[in-house]
């Protein structure tokens, strides 16, 4: 699958009346997520300036992610993945954040982790519920599996303010889609997939974001 929250549907279009087959190679990396070249793939960490907050509201905290994924007859079905966040005391962050992922991502995941650390600079800033002197860490549960695609955003900025603020999420809410620095969520592909894998298990009411 293109990454935790990516679609591979929406990467390759061909029109069906071409019956070339697409090299194996080219379709192993679109669903392994792997379109870069490994060496392209890498962790990231921003760093965020730090707030009056005497701590972070809550240490650790999880989201699920809407995914498309492959299965083994080489069939899409949509699931939920889940992604966590621990917030730890950091010496070397200083009066500053530092926010980001200990595992190899590509390169729009690494954008989106900076839109989202602008996102909250604009939305927290200034409200006092910005500490300072702790490393955020998002990861998912096959760590060594490479990741890629701009979808996780929505999920990295929920999961992040509900460590600014305390407030804790639903367990059985899931989201999907790129967001901007503004707010702004981009559109989604394979809705359909990936709203019928989150029903089937752990997600039993489904509606838009307003």
């Amino acid at each position: 699958w293109r990454g935790v929250l990516g679609d591979p549907l929406t990467i390759v279009k061909r029109d069906p009346r071409d019956r070339r087959q697409v090299p194996a190679d080219i379709v192993r990396r679109i669903i392994q997520g792997n379109s870069e070249p490994q060496e392209s793939f890498e962790t990231k960490w921003v760093k965020m300036p730090g707030g009056k907050a005497d701590k972070i509201a809550l240490r650790q905290s999880t989201v699920k992610g809407l995914v498309v994924v492959t299965l083994g007859n080489g069939a899409h079905a949509g699931a939920a993945s889940t992604i966590d966040v621990t917030a730890l005391r950091d010496e070397e962050a200083g009066d500053d954040l530092t926010i980001g992922i200990d595992q190899k991502v590509g390169s729009m995941m690494r954008n989106s982790i900076e839109e989202v650390v602008k996102l909250m600079r604009l939305r927290h800033e200034d409200d006092g519920t910005v500490p300072s002197g702790y490393k955020i860490e998002f990861g998912f549960p096959d760590k060594d599996q490479l990741k890629d695609g701009p979808s996780a955003g929505t999920a990295f900025a929920l999961v992040l303010d509900s460590m600014f603020t305390g407030v804790k999420l639903d367990p059985e809410f899931a989201c999907t889609g790129a967001i901007t620095k503004i707010g702004s969520v981009q559109p989604i592909g394979g809705v359909a997939a990936k709203v019928r894998g989150a029903t089937k298990k752990v997600c039993p009411a489904v509606g838009p974001v307003w």
